[in-house]
């Protein structure tokens, strides 16, 4: 989560709290565990994005069999692409985990490094957890101004 995010969940949070204090305990109450549910969902989910799609993890197994792994799920080679093995003419020298299905013709050739490979399941990740909480929180934000408003002519 970035520091524009957290302050803006944080300050949807103060107003939650003081729409809820003269609302009811029973509201404050769910809107602070669903808030802590969120954030502890948040740090997880940071926690394995940076735990797997972390440069250093790439570059340390660069030098493993691990990369070979990592070059399959991900369809990439290499840390920058290919080059990193060498001359890309020599089949010889680029492992099998380079190419589409292990199929070595330079066609099915990933170009692609792993260095960048996961940009697009990182963004996704933090679309689908970040902002769908934020989308959350700020409808029942609308919810509890709405109340409060009514209540607030009623009185």
């Amino acid at each position: 989560m970035s520091w524009v995010e957290g302050i803006c969940v944080f300050l949807l949070l103060l107003d939650l709290c003081w729409i809820c204090c003269r609302m009811g305990n029973l509201l404050l109450a769910s809107i602070i565990v669903c808030f802590s549910l969120g954030v502890f969902l948040l740090f997880a989910g940071s926690y394995s994005v940076i735990r797997y799609t972390d440069v250093y993890v790439v570059v340390r197994s660069f030098y493993t069999d691990n990369l070979w792994n990592y070059e399959i799920v991900y369809h990439c080679c290499g840390i920058d692409g290919p080059a990193n093995y060498g001359n890309v003419s020599q089949k010889d020298v680029v492992p099998a985990s380079c190419y589409r299905n292990q199929v070595e013709t330079p066609t099915n050739l990933y170009r692609r490094g792993c260095l960048f490979a996961t940009e697009d399941s990182w963004f996704w990740f933090v679309f689908a957890n970040c902002y769908w909480f934020a989308f959350v929180l700020f409808f029942v934000n609308l919810i509890t101004h709405w109340k409060l408003r009514k209540c607030l002519r009623n009185y």
